[in-house]
């Protein structure tokens, strides 16, 4: 067990670490070629659809990741979590491009409109692996997920970066987020052995949220702050200055991510394997 997690965060801070090499790399070349004010745009939708992905997951992989293999109900509980997340993904999808316009006046930025309907399409990329991510991360096939980590952060590097120098302005940096989820969810589909079939069950999907409801409201909890922190800033100072923070939250955050962003979901998902296992969780934990 010891072994599965030293390998599952050697492969994990090592996929932040290389991401924190390139990520800077595209950022910095990035705000060299564009202003303050079209990152400010893009943040506006980037705080929207971090709230968004919230209440379409509801925490539901982090529930399907303390599941057990051996769980007979497994296979149910991987499709009801998959057409729940498709079905609820779909509506909130559908309900950002109705008020992307209500929502860009809210938050001060009316460029931000037509950022947030291009953006939504992250949605059902989002919802269309959320369950194959969680195996991965159940089975703590990290090693994988370097792969996948390297290719998303890659591809705003070689999209981003080229279409901001020839003048495309803020949509350099939408596009290149939008196609980076598009083959990140591609890849999982291709490689991941699990594929959903048509199978649902409220009695299971209750039960599925009643565990993942506290962790949803905890990361709620969260995005409250940040929320708060992007309305204020984009409302009062404009985009310029919501660009110059939004700058510098990232270099804090990259930081954040190297140390204690790589290591919690390896643990999270091994202790998760055990955690009826009272004595082993113990040994593992404290020893």
């Amino acid at each position: 067990m010891n072994r599965s997690i030293i390998s599952a965060s050697f492969w994990s801070i090592l996929s932040e670490l290389i991401a924190k090499v390139i990520s800077p790399i595209s950022f910095l070349i990035l705000t060299r070629l564009l202003s303050p004010n079209d990152f400010g745009i893009v943040a506006v939708a980037s705080t929207i659809l971090n709230f968004i992905y919230i209440i379409n997951d509801l925490g539901i992989a982090k529930v399907l990741i303390q599941y057990p293999e051996e769980d007979v109900e497994i296979t149910k509980i991987y499709n009801v979590g998959f057409w729940f997340n498709i079905f609820f993904g779909f509506l909130l999808f559908v309900s950002l491009i109705i008020f992307s316009h209500d929502l860009a006046i809210f938050f001060g930025e009316k460029k931000s409109k037509d950022v947030i309907i291009a953006m939504s399409f992250q949605v059902i990329f989002y919802s269309l692996s959320t369950v194959q991510i969680a195996i991965k991360k159940k089975n703590l096939d990290f090693k994988f997920l370097f792969y996948i980590r390297i290719l998303t952060v890659s591809i705003p590097l070689l999209i981003s970066v080229p279409l901001a120098f020839v003048g495309y302005g803020y949509w350099a940096i939408v596009i290149g987020q939008i196609l980076a989820s598009a083959a990140s969810t591609l890849t999982f589909w291709i490689i991941t052995d699990w594929k959903p079939t048509f199978y649902f069950n409220l009695k299971l999907l209750n039960k599925i949220i009643s565990k993942s409801i506290f962790s949803s409201i905890e990361q709620l909890s969260i995005w409250i702050l940040v929320g708060l922190d992007t309305y204020l800033i984009s409302n009062k100072l404009g985009s310029y200055y919501l660009g110059i923070y939004t700058t510098s939250k990232t270099l804090f955050n990259t930081a954040i991510t190297l140390t204690l962003g790589a290591i919690i979901p390896v643990l999270y998902s091994s202790f998760s394997k055990i955690s009826k296992n009272i004595l082993l969780l113990k040994r593992n934990l404290f020893y």
